[in-house]
């Protein structure tokens, strides 16, 4: 009678400590899904989670704000749905594969919007191995204004360069429109008048013109 009701006590004492586990798991489980729902609706980032065949999990407020469209209508559908370079056909590699390629290194895409319109975005795609599931995380940033900047810049750049080809091809063209010999002449003349001539070039000038014009005796 003792031993079965032993037994039974240790019986109880290990199905209150399950429970206890149990519960434990489950609140845990609450907080890092309140932590994950969170840190989704606080990112300014947009955030689509996917399983391991590419299928959107989750997107979070920013994804809806660049899409164009609601998260809860992105749910179930296919990645390359938003983002044309995870777009694929029946038969080609895996999603998984694709991902691998990108994984942990952050690239130029274009994310499609609903009004069909590409813009351009950053990505950066992680692939997370849980204990029962794995998934993958991408993190897409709207860069449309750095490459309206960037655009600017080159535009800005090549307006320059033209505007100083065409000032040196002006400046080659007035040199090349003066006479010839007129820069010869204007020097000449300009050192034939310098108060500065030295005594050996007056007495060289002096003598040619006693033999040009000899003294009458």
């Amino acid at each position: 009678m003792n031993r079965q009701r032993q037994q039974l006590e240790d019986s109880n004492r290990s199905l209150r400590q399950q429970i206890n586990e149990r519960l434990h798991s489950e609140q845990a489980l609450a907080e890092s899904e309140a932590l994950l729902r969170a840190a989704l609706q606080a990112s300014s980032d947009a955030i689509v989670l996917t399983d391991q065949h590419g299928k959107i999990l989750r997107a979070n407020p920013a994804t809806a704000r660049l899409a164009g469209q609601p998260a809860q209508s992105l749910e179930q559908l296919p990645l390359g749905v938003l983002l044309p370079d995870f777009y694929r056909l029946p038969g080609e590699q895996p999603f998984a594969q694709m991902a691998d390629q990108h994984e942990g290194t952050p690239f130029e895409t274009e994310l499609t919007r609903s009004d069909q319109h590409p813009l351009p975005v950053e990505l950066t795609l992680n692939h997370v191995v849980m204990p029962n599931d794995c998934f993958y995380v991408a993190v897409c940033r709207d860069i449309s204004l750095r490459k309206q900047q960037e655009a600017a810049l080159i535009n800005l750049k090549n307006s320059l360069t033209e505007q100083v080809e065409m000032q040196s091809e002006a400046a080659v063209g007035a040199a090349g429109s003066q006479p010839a010999g007129h820069g010869v002449h204007c020097r000449s003349h300009h050192q034939a008048g310098e108060p500065g001539v030295s005594g050996a070039v007056r007495a060289a000038r002096g003598r040619r013109d006693r033999r040009r014009h000899p003294a009458v005796l």
